[in-house]
């Protein structure tokens, strides 16, 4: 039995049998090893995000803020083993990967009854977040994680995922003191921001909007980092201007969304007369763009202007977005403006563009003899390098319009919030918005519109149907 076994052993059979297992033994273990190490990697290492929106990536705003922490901050993850929602745990480990301060704790809601207690946060719900700064804490809701809107189109909802404007807003407000305020003058009939993306976008930069009667003070606060007039329908008074100058005169900040139709030069002279005093006018009319791709389809005095170069514009230029500025009336750089004026216009139509002069009474928008026809300025700022005051014109209030700002994704929105953030110099604000959990929508000018419908009803189809007769063709002659 034994000479048996030996001249097993020895045998090439036996042999190559005993590597190959001892091979496999060592390739699993290798693998196992391998496995072990690399779940001990950050995630940030071992995935990629190939999504279009960087739907599972931390945008460079997240990243430089907790890169330039210097408050420990612990994330505190209400949720037990098992009832994760993978997609917010992940993100959470993100953030504590990117920096020393930032620590992730899961607390059992289970386990640990009374935690949220100390943090008014009894009423949570699982999957909720506890960004604690030590000095002051912020709750995040499991339920602000996720985002639905309805569609007015297509009466569906559609579902976003606001996991980290949520976080980075709330890590960005405990490590913070600073809180700026926005004030809306009110008592001239103004409207209100209707676009859900500027209301929430204040709030994740760390902005409080609030109204403000010229009225019932003695002047703009001090606390003020900035002023809003919408679409006012009767003109200040004269003690309200004097209180706009002066506060101008202070390093003060203006921004003024006028409409056609409600805002008048004649009918409002203390507005007119301090944007005139910042270089700045109005011209009567609706601007009709003749240009398809700077118009949507059918739609020519719905317009998408040419975005020029500014730090306020340079965020929209880099992802390619348009902005919608339907009814805009022309606004326009006075020649005559002070030495210490730098007058910079952000959005422009092109030089096909007219003006349509009492648009609202004429029988057709064609345009006639007489129109005004150039390139018109719709967005305009005014900077005094004296006082280090500012004003910025709009020449529709649309830009707050929630309609509008759905047709665009939000870029009208964010225009208004990469402004206030400009001209307050507050930079503690966050703009990040919550990610399409959907497929998105593509927006084309009138042109790329009709080329594509081209492209997809006549060439793609008559290109198939001659490739098939082609090859009907060859076989045949075989």
């Amino acid at each position: 039995m034994r000479e048996r076994f030996r001249k097993l052993a020895r045998s090439r059979a036996f042999r190559g049998g005993a590597f190959a297992t001892a091979v496999c033994t060592v390739c699993t273990a290798l693998a196992v090893a391998v496995n072990v190490f690399a779940s001990a990697l950050p995630t940030s290492w071992t995935r990629i995000d190939l999504s279009a929106n960087g739907l599972f990536s931390l945008s460079d705003e997240s990243v430089r803020l907790c890169e330039s922490l210097d408050t420990d901050i612990t994330l505190y993850y209400l949720a037990g083993a098992g009832d994760e929602d993978l997609a917010v745990y992940e993100l959470l480990q993100k953030y504590a990967e990117l920096s020393p301060h930032v620590t992730l704790v899961e607390k059992d809601p289970v386990l640990y009854p009374t935690f949220a207690n100390a943090y008014d946060a009894s009423d949570a719900s699982l999957g909720s977040v506890i960004v604690d700064g030590g000095d002051k804490y912020s709750v995040v809701d499991a339920t602000q994680f996720y985002e639905q809107e309805l569609d007015y189109t297509t009466y569906s909802y559609s579902t976003s995922f606001a996991g980290e404007s949520a976080l980075t807003t709330a890590i960005a407000y405990v490590a913070s003191d600073e809180t700026a305020i926005v004030y809306q003058l009110t008592g001239h009939g103004e409207g209100s921001p209707t676009a859900s993306t500027f209301t929430s976008g204040l709030t994740r930069q760390n902005v409080a909007l609030q109204t403000l009667s010229l009225l019932t003070v003695d002047g703009v606060p001090d606390d003020a980092a900035a002023v809003m007039l919408v679409s006012p329908a009767k003109d200040l008074s004269d003690d309200e201007r004097a209180m706009l100058d002066e506060y101008l005169a202070g390093s003060g900040k203006l921004i003024v969304l006028t409409d056609y139709g409600s805002y008048s030069a004649d009918g409002m002279p203390n507005l007119t007369g301090l944007l005139a005093e910042y270089g700045m006018s109005a011209v009567e009319g609706i601007i009709v763009e003749t240009d398809e791709d700077y118009a949507l389809s059918g739609y020519p005095y719905y317009l998408l202007p040419e975005i020029n170069e500014h730090d306020i514009t340079g965020p929209l230029i880099e992802n390619s977005l348009f902005a919608l500025a339907p009814l805009a009336h022309p606004i326009e750089a006075s020649g005559d403006a002070a030495d210490a004026l730098t007058v910079t216009s952000l959005l422009d139509t092109t030089s096909g563009a007219y003006c349509k002069a009492d648009a609202y009474n004429a029988d057709t928008l064609d345009k006639a003899d007489g129109d005004a026809e150039g390139v018109f300025s719709v967005a305009m700022l005014s900077e005094n390098s004296e006082d280090g005051s500012a004003v910025l014109w709009l020449s529709t209030s649309a830009f707050l319009d929630e309609g509008t700002d759905t047709i665009v994704s939000g870029t009208d929105s964010d225009f208004m919030l990469n402004a206030i953030s400009y001209l307050t110099g507050y930079e503690a604000g966050i703009t990040i918005h919550a990610k399409s959990l959907d497929s998105d929508t593509l927006l084309f000018s009138a042109s790329a519109g009709r080329s594509v419908s081209i492209l997809f009803l006549f060439v793609l189809p008559v290109g198939a149907l001659a490739a098939g007769f082609a090859i009907w063709l060859r076989r045949r002659a075989r």
